[in-house]
C-alpha cells in the first residue's frame, strides 16, 4: 500500500500464528522485496486506477512477482448495485478481464460485497494465478 496507516491497520488484524509481510510502496514503480510470492492480496488497489493501461500495468507487475503457482486475490469495486456516491471506484467485469487476462489466468471472478462501508457496496472478487502458458489471441473472426 502507499499509505502507511493502511499497513499499520493490516498488521493489527493478522491472526496469531499467521505469517504476513506488509510493505509501503508504489507497486507501479517499485518492486517489493522478498519475492517471488505465493499470494498477493489486493483490497482496493486495482480499482483506484482510472486508466486501462495502469490497470494492465498493475496486473503485469503482480504477475512478475508471483511464484510459479502464485495467486492474486483482489477485491475490486463493481459496477453492480444501485447508484451511490460513496465507496470504492466502480470497475466493470470487462475492465477487470481486459487488464488481467494477458498477464494472469483468471481462476474465479464473482460478485460479492464490501461490508465495511456504511452500507454494503458491490464488489468483484477476482482470483487469478500466474500463467504457465501465455494467453493466446482471440480467435473471433470478423463477420
Amino acid at each position: 500500500d502507499v499509505a502507511s496507516l493502511a499497513i499499520e491497520q493490516a498488521r493489527a488484524r493478522v491472526p496469531a500464528g499467521l505469517s504476513c509481510r506488509f510493505a509501503t510502496l508504489d507497486v507501479l514503480v517499485e518492486e517489493p522485496a522478498g519475492g517471488p510470492f505465493d499470494l498477493v492480496f489486493d483490497r482496493g488497489c486495482f480499482h483506484v486506477f482510472d486508466e486501462p493501461a495502469d490497470r494492465a500495468r498493475l496486473a503485469a507487475r503482480i504477475a512478475a512477482v508471483l511464484a510459479p503457482a502464485g495467486v492474486w486475490l483482489s477485491l475490486i469495486g463493481s459496477t453492480e448495485g444501485p447508484p451511490r456516491d460513496i465507496g470504492p471506484p466502480r470497475r466493470s467485469l470487462r475492465d477487470v478481464v481486459d487488464a488481467v487476462e494477458p498477464h494472469l489466468e483468471v481462476v474465479s471472478l464473482r460478485s460479492a460485497e464490501f461490508r465495511d462501508q456504511a452500507e454494503p457496496v458491490m464488489a468483484w472478487i477476482c482470483v487469478a494465478r500466474r500463467r504457465a502458458i501465455a494467453a493466446q489471441p482471440s480467435s473471433r473472426h470478423a463477420p
